[in-house]
């Protein structure tokens, strides 16, 4: 197994408790962000830790990776903890925090994961790919933030 360390940072322009809502609560991330899909739709409702939601994730180099998330730490509308396993087995962690002001709110979400391939190509390429596969996360991340913006600019 080859391992990674993702951190990723959005800035959004909506208050914690509507970004929370959104991709935690309803779930809306499986409607807008087609880079990640569930292999059946997603329950919306407050995430309790044991709750586990299976995906497909295609990558912008045309791989596709399967994943089963199961949530491991809620702290509403502050963190979100997951422990990944399927094709990358690891752990991620999503906090909250609140930025702007009163009257501009916006949200700083940070990403953290950390995991091993588990795909015995991957991990035979790894040695060279690695630094593809870094990219490749990187591009599905930048345009989930970009997305998401662009959901909560539709839905404000």
């Amino acid at each position: 197994m080859h391992k990674y360390s993702f951190h990723t940072v959005w800035t959004l322009p909506a208050s914690p408790e509507r970004c929370w809502h959104e991709l935690v609560a309803l779930r809306s991330w499986q409607l807008w962000w087609p880079a990640f899909q569930p292999e059946q739709p997603a329950g919306s409702g407050p995430a309790r830790p044991g709750d586990q939601i299976a995906l497909r994730v295609r990558s912008p180099l045309g791989y596709r990776l399967r994943l089963r998330l199961e949530i491991t730490g809620v702290v509403p509308m502050r963190r979100l903890d997951v422990a990944g396993s399927g094709d990358l087995a690891g752990v991620g962690r999503a906090d909250f925090e609140a930025a702007g002001s009163i009257g501009q709110p916006s949200t700083v979400l940070r990403i953290d994961w950390t995991v091993a391939t588990t795909k015995a190509w991957m991990n035979a390429l790894a040695p060279v790919a690695a630094p593809a596969f870094a990219w490749a996360h990187g591009k599905v991340m930048a345009d989930g933030e970009r997305r998401f913006r662009r959901h909560l600019d539709r839905t404000g």
